[in-house]
């Protein structure tokens, strides 16, 4: 019996260097200016990448280390090129990009309130520019034009 498949050509992607650290983090190469979003998993088995952090390269070379790094001996770390919007059109925002994360706090965590949780998990699709600071009633007025 032959089996045939047809569709588009399938093309393979160029095979990433395996890189063994003994620190918490990656060693990211790539064009200065490029963003990568940092991710990582406990763990090679599955598909949850939880995102660490961002990148900027500033050099064409750089090291991520995990501010917060976890008891996990098989801690699994990518960093992932991201798209970042280069104008920024409205002062005192921040671009907030793509990527999944973890809402909420662990029911163990100290000094946790009751409705941190439960934790859940997060993925943006898209990135959106989101204010730095808090709204002012002023700025809340001056778009809605009054309190509602």
């Amino acid at each position: 019996m032959v089996v045939w498949a047809a569709g588009p050509p399938v093309g393979a992607q160029d095979a990433p260097a395996l890189e063994i650290a003994l620190y918490p983090g990656i060693r990211v190469t790539g064009e200065v200016g490029t963003t990568y979003v940092i991710e990582s998993k406990n763990g090679v088995e599955g598909d949850f990448w939880l995102t660490r952090g961002w990148l900027e390269l500033t050099t064409p070379t750089a090291i991520w280390m995990d501010p917060v790094p976890t008891d996990s001996p098989r801690k699994v770390y990518r960093a992932v090129k991201v798209t970042k919007p280069v104008v920024q059109t409205v002062p005192n925002m921040v671009w907030i990009g793509p990527g999944t994360f973890v809402m909420g706090s662990p029911e163990d965590e100290r000094g946790r309130w009751d409705g941190e949780g439960p934790q859940t998990r997060v993925t943006l699709t898209k990135g959106f520019w989101m204010g730095k600071y808090e709204v002012t009633v002023g700025e809340y007025l001056a778009v809605m034009g009054e309190m509602g």
